[in-house]
């Protein structure tokens, strides 16, 4: 075998390997997403927050979390994978300031975050949740938020 076919091989072999590893990657994800899901739906202080999007993003997700574990899930629908060197945050707005909840994953065009979030023991009535699109490193000023929600 030559060493242009040889190196065409390799590459027909890696894709279908990359693409398992993305998948098992994705499963993992959506078992995280529903494992948590029925454990803070099984509290009966559970809490959701529908969240839509802002401005000309059509993206559409909800919030549910457990005040008493502060376990917490944020998925959403139509947000685009964000551009290099760009992710998607979860925020909660407590006193006039934003806090981090997490970075957002994607599995095929679902993204979430799964977590504990102390934060959200004690959040009251009104509490602005949301998603922004913000550098990696967390420089610069926080951002629109592209999909927004209150308890």
């Amino acid at each position: 075998m030559g060493a242009a076919a040889h190196s065409r091989s390799r590459t027909v072999v890696e894709q279908p390997v990359e693409r398992l590893a993305a998948q098992d990657q994705a499963i993992a994800g959506l078992e995280a997403v529903t494992v948590a899901t029925l454990s803070i739906t099984a509290d009966p202080a559970a809490q959701r927050v529908a969240l839509e999007g802002a401005g000309e993003v059509p993206a559409a997700g909800s919030l549910i979390y457990s005040p008493s574990t502060s376990e917490l899930v944020v998925v959403a629908t139509g947000l685009e994978e964000p551009p290099a060197g760009q992710e998607y945050r979860c925020w909660v707005e407590l006193e006039g300031q934003r806090q981090s909840v997490g970075k957002m994953y994607f599995a095929d065009e679902l993204a979430y975050w799964v977590g504990d979030t102390p934060v959200v023991g004690a959040v009251p009535d009104g509490t602005t949740f949301g998603v922004s699109l913000v550098e990696v490193d967390g420089t610069g000023a926080p951002t629109d938020p592209v999909m927004i929600g209150q308890l």
